[in-house]
């Protein structure tokens, strides 16, 4: 451990004249040595600071302490009657001497150096200078003091003409080249040159002649990935700045304007992060990069014009670009500025050494002959740029020529390590090759954040950095990518062990990201931690393992599979229970009926780590309750939630109370299922586990409308709605705004149901299946059949609901004999459901996960179907021999009453008290039959409409209900209200 001692001379008698003066002093000695990183205690009259030397930049640690001292200690000399400092390894446990009366105690170290040299002054180890070399000037230990050198003065260094005069040969023949290469008549241009020619410096310096002081928009691809987070990061604080004055805000269709166009552009930059790991990314990812984008080019050309200033957008390794990403940028690019736009610049760098991305066949190539800027220029024809060939429409490459540039095995390497290592410090060394590692997860912005996370100190940081690029081993602090190749082989063969030591760094800070819910678990983090050399922990694979299935994003965790890879990134430990987990699990969110039952056709593993056992049962009793197995699935979750009780699970415990909930809500105890869907949306929350939130907030709306609470039914529907559209579960979000829809049009407002259906039809969320778009469909139909449209087609594909709904139609259009006809023939082919879809969203029914989660089809719809064949034989005349409609329609409705134990969880356990009043009113009955059937449907109707905690819906079922409305009527009618 290297350690500083610090004292003054006549200290006593400095304390008591100039206490101010000492303790500015010391103040700032020890904020000098705490800022990096020391422990420091005072103690017999001195400072002593201790250094962990096995820390990131350590010497510079030490140099900026030194700085820090002598600066502090220059400034109070003449106030002073002298002072020593020394720095060693392990010197605080040196011998001691106690004050004797009249002088000052303290480490013997500390009076024999400034005696011996006859001065006052910083001395350093033998150690510690060596370290100190390449930053300091010290003088020569004297005779007597064989071991201390004092400290001269600092020095700066200089860069390595002899190593690092080729790095950036052709910089300045590329700025004069573009400058002759009339840019200004087709200002889309890709710079394609080798790597390592200065291309990035010389695009920099001819946008900072055609901008002055205003920034370019750069988008960097391979800087913190390669996909849509390269887009998001484009919002730099340099651009930031150009938003801050209202005027510079316009609006666009999907994000608001001026005030709150910062706070949205950072909404979705948040999102965006959060998978920039992953080479995956959902279509909601996908829309919301889309916008932010649009939204960003449109006010960034403002911000220009108003300037008079032609903005320039600047793409950086285009080749390195993931292809949606690459397909963005150029779709967007063109919708806002098209090819014959002559107001914009678009410029781009490319080695030319990677594949792009292809482009369909049917976009145009808007390529022209390139152009060759100096040097031999380029054999062969034009190579193609893929799909950005719609996008560039000039091609300037730079080939340098034999005579100017280095050898091949001299350009791919100027600089070997034998003739550096000496010469450049170790610090430095460890500082570019930690920023090389960041680079390949995080934005360049935040790398001084990121270190400053692991304790450093940010000043100490950004020195680093000045002498990289004084040093000309960067060309730019703001992207610190070492100039050559081969950088990082040279330095993991120069630190040797120190390189873990960075790994470790790195993986420190994602795992602290992750934590932090700043990053997303996935597959991709799972293969970066190994390539740090770690793997995650089970409870990191197993989360990570769900996120991707329940984002959609896993190809690559599905090829791993598939490759047997797994085992590389996860662990042997407990991998076939990994695999069960992902197999089973994928089927509950994807799978169709087959599928998922295939997936659950083998036993599961035998496993007794808590978290994975949990999803094991989890997993089953979801199935369990697909296929009607309620006993089962009890038992099952009972376990899973003993499990998770006191014991770190992760997120298992929402999902247990939710699965729960939905076994009570399958023995019809509403009471207890509502409970355990708030336990669930709570414990959800505190665990941050929004994807589970989402879920148990729908079921939670779905069982307060069985229960009748409409209003507080859509307040969650809402809810799920906005949290599925934070995590990107597009299909949930659109499956929730269905409901709300639902919801509305059960209250009786049907151009707000219909005008919540049409939207969601024509823009969903996600993409919409066939069911999802049949389903759509009829709750249309059924909406505006409802408000009186006149002319309305019925569904053109009739699922389920479009039957029912068109029997509805004809019964309210008048049609009585179509209502008997079809209400008759889908009696008889109503069809069976023996499979639940539980995990993912069910587009085979409106009524799906709701009434028909607690009640079968022919539970719920057939006796709905018979009311209505009911009500339409009772207004039908049938001349002729036979029984009478109307005395037919009062045997059905006795039957069907004499059969079914209407339940009051069925939102139309009134309306079929109603029909009974209308079948006996047409069939003739008794008054007193009559006024007990309206009295009995208005009193279920009154205790439904009860439970509804919002007043104006309460109104609008009651009022605007069609059926609640005619009941209603009939009740003043026979003065019930």
């Amino acid at each position: 451990m290297i350690q500083m001692l610090f004292s003054l001379r006549f200290q006593s008698q400095l304390r008591r004249t100039r206490s101010d003066l000492v303790s500015a002093l010391e103040g700032a000695i020890v904020r000098a040595a705490e800022i990096s990183g020391a422990k420091v205690r005072k103690e017999h009259h001195c400072i002593t600071a201790s250094f962990k030397e096995e820390t990131l930049g350590f010497w510079l640690d030490i140099l900026m302490t030194l700085e820090a001292v002598h600066g502090a200690l220059q400034r109070a000399a003449p106030e002073l009657y002298g002072h020593v400092c020394v720095l060693g390894r392990d010197i605080a446990a040196g011998e001691y001497e106690t004050g004797e009366e009249g002088s000052e105690g303290g480490p013997v170290l500390l009076r024999q150096l400034p005696c011996e040299a006859g001065a006052t002054g910083i001395w350093c180890s033998e150690t510690v200078r060596t370290a100190l070399e390449p930053y300091a000037f010290f003088e020569a230990p004297g005779e007597n003091n064989e071991a201390y050198g004092q400290l001269k003065n600092f020095k700066a260094l200089a860069a390595y003409d002899a190593g690092f005069a080729k790095l950036f040969p052709f910089s300045e023949q590329i700025q004069e080249a573009l400058g002759q290469s009339d840019l200004a008549s087709a200002r889309r241009a890709v710079l394609l040159a080798p790597a390592f020619t200065g291309k990035r410096e010389a695009l920099s310096q001819y946008c900072r002649r055609l901008l002055g002081e205003f920034p370019p928009l750069v988008i960097r691809f391979g800087a913190g990935g390669t996909g849509l987070a390269c887009i998001t990061d484009a919002l730099s604080l340099s651009i930031r700045s150009l938003f801050t004055r209202p005027r510079d805000a316009v609006p666009s269709p999907e994000l608001p304007g001026k005030a709150g166009l910062l706070t949205e552009l950072d909404s979705i930059g948040t999102f965006i992060f959060k998978e920039r790991l992953g080479d995956e990314f959902s279509p909601f990812g996908v829309q919301k990069t889309r916008r932010f984008f649009q939204s960003l080019l449109e006010n960034y050309a403002v911000a220009a014009k108003d300037r008079s200033i032609i903005p320039v957008i600047l793409l950086e390794n285009i080749s390195q670009a993931n292809p949606l990403a690459a397909r963005l940028v150029v779709e967007v690019c063109n919708e806002l500025f098209p090819p014959t736009d002559q107001g914009v610049y678009i410029l781009g760098t490319c080695t030319g050494e990677a594949g792009f991305p292809e482009a369909n066949a049917n976009e145009a190539n808007s390529g022209e002959a390139s152009s060759d800027l100096g040097g031999e220029g380029s054999p062969g024809g034009k190579p193609s740029l893929g799909i950005w060939e719609a996008l560039f429409s000039r091609m300037l490459r730079f080939s340098p020529s034999q005579e100017t540039m280095p050898e091949v095995s001299e350009f791919s390497s100027p600089v070997d390590p034998r003739g550096l290592s000496p010469e450049l410090p170790r610090d430095l060394w460890e500082i570019a090759y930690t920023m090389g590692l960041l680079r390949r997860y995080f934005p360049p912005a935040l790398f001084l954040r990121l270190l400053e996370e692991e304790g450093k100190n940010p000043v100490m940081i950004s020195r680093a950095l000045d002498m990289l690029a004084a040093l000309g081993i960067i060309d730019f602090t703001g992207d610190p990518l070492p100039r050559f190749r081969d950088f990082f082989t040279l330095a993991e063969e120069h630190l040797g062990p120190l390189k873990d030591r960075i790994h470790s760094l790195v993986r420190n800070r994602l795992l602290a990201w992750v934590g932090a819910g700043k990053l997303r678990p996935s597959f991709k983090l799972l293969e970066a931690l190994a390539d740090l050399g770690e793997i995650g922990s089970p409870e990191l694979v197993l989360e990570a393992l769900s996120l991707d299935l329940s984002n959609g994003t896993c190809l690559n965790l599905r090829r791993a599979i598939e490759q047997s890879h797994l085992e590389e990134v996860a662990g042997p430990d407990r991998l076939p229970t990994l695999l069960y987990i992902f197999k089973t699990q994928e089927s509950l969110l994807r799978g169709d009926r087959a599928a998922i039952i295939a997936a659950f056709g083998d036993p599961p593993p035998e496993e007794d780590f808590p978290p994975y056992k949990v999803r094991i049962l989890t997993n089953e009793t979801s199935y369990s309750l697909s296929v009607h197995a309620i006993d089962q699935a009890s038992e099952l979750i009972k376990k899973a939630m003993l499990l998770c009780q006191g014991r770190s699970v992760g997120r298992g415990l929402a999902q247990a109370y939710r699965l729960f909930s939905l076994v009570n809500l399958s023995r019809r105890r509403l009471s207890d299922a509502m409970d355990y869907f708030a336990f669930a949306m709570e414990q959800a929350e505190k665990s941050e586990d929004f994807e589970e939130f989402t879920l148990s907030a729908y079921y939670a709306a779905q069982a307060q409308f069985l229960f009748g609470n409409i209003a507080k039914a859509e307040r969650l529907a809402r809810k799920a709605e906005e949290t599925a559209l934070i995590v990107g579960l597009t299909a949930w979000a659109d499956r929730s705004r269905f409901l709300r829809g639902k919801l509305r049009f059960e209250s009786g407002l049907y151009q707000d149901a219909l005008d919540l259906f049409t939207e969601l039809r024509s823009r969903p969320t996600g993409t919409l299946s066939p069911d999802a778009e049949d389903t759509l469909e009829a709750w249309i139909y059924r909406s505006a059949v409802y408000l009186g449209s006149a002319g309305i087609p019925k569904p053109a594909r009739a699922n389920g609901d479009a039957r029912f709904f068109e029997i509805e139609a004809s019964y309210l259009a008048g049609d009585y004999p179509l209502t008997a006809v079809l209400s008759e023939r889908l009696l008889e082919d109503l069809p069976a459901w023996d499979f639940l879809f539980i995990e993912q969203p069910d587009w085979r029914s409106g009524f799906a996960q709701g009434e028909l989660y607690l009640f079968s089809q022919r539970e719920f719809l057939g006796p709905l179907i018979a009311a209505y064949h009911a009500l339409a034989l009772c207004r039908l005349d049938r001349p002729g021999e036979g029984p009478s409609p109307k005395a037919e329609a009062r045997r059905s409705m006795d039957q069907l009453f004499q059969d079914e134990q209407f339940s009051d969880m069925d939102p139309n356990d009134a309306f079929y008290y109603y029909a009974y009043y209308c079948v006996l009113g047409e069939s003739g009955a008794a008054e007193v039959d009559m006024n007990t059937a309206v009295s009995m449907a208005f009193k279920r109707l009154q205790r439904r409409a009860s439970r509804i905690d919002d007043i104006e819906i309460n109104k609008a079922f009651l009022n605007r209900h069609y059926w609640n409305q005619a009941l209603c009527l009939e009740a003043k009618e026979h003065k019930l209200i």
